[in-house]
């Protein structure tokens, strides 16, 4: 007989399968030592992604119907990293295009959004330019016929509607 067996031949629950670590569980707060108001967690997503992106994100939206808590839990990390800025640390600008190159090295098909916030964050389509040109160089031409050129377009774009370049 097994340790996870009682002595009439069943199976011993584990610890949070009892009834009382069910409702120890049920009743705990969701993030650490205070309860979590999802509604308005996820009004906050809301909030941000139109501040930041313009509008709500149909991706947020989908994820926040099953796992709300994930969604609230990235945004609060993606703040906590694009919000940072340290004195000497990267500003907006240069975050967005450290973004735009990750996406297009990761052969992202669409990394037009981080273009677009790079022109936005005060980056130019040179700039822009010069980050595509690094993932061809690190990452070859298919970065490039792949996603870097997305990305250019993007940029260019964005810089026409801001009148800029």
């Amino acid at each position: 007989m097994s340790a996870a067996q009682s002595s009439r031949g069943k199976k011993a629950p584990r610890a949070h399968e009892t009834p009382r670590a069910r409702g120890a569980a049920a009743k705990a707060p969701a993030h650490g030592n205070r309860a979590r108001d999802v509604a308005a967690d996820l009004e906050a997503v809301r909030e941000y992604s139109r501040a930041y992106y313009g509008e709500v994100l149909e991706s947020y939206e989908r994820l926040s119907r099953y796992r709300p808590d994930v969604l609230v839990d990235w945004i609060a990390l993606r703040r906590t990293v694009f919000e940072s800025a340290a004195p000497g640390g990267l500003s907006l600008r240069e975050f967005e295009l450290v973004s735009t190159a990750v996406e297009i090295i990761a052969h992202k098909p669409n990394p037009d959004r981080h273009a677009r916030l790079a022109i936005d964050a005060g980056a130019t389509v040179r700039q822009v330019a010069d980050v595509v040109s690094l993932c061809i160089l690190l990452g070859g031409m298919m970065t490039y016929i792949v996603s870097g050129q997305h990305a250019l377009r993007a940029a260019e774009k964005r810089a026409l509607e801001l009148n800029r370049e």
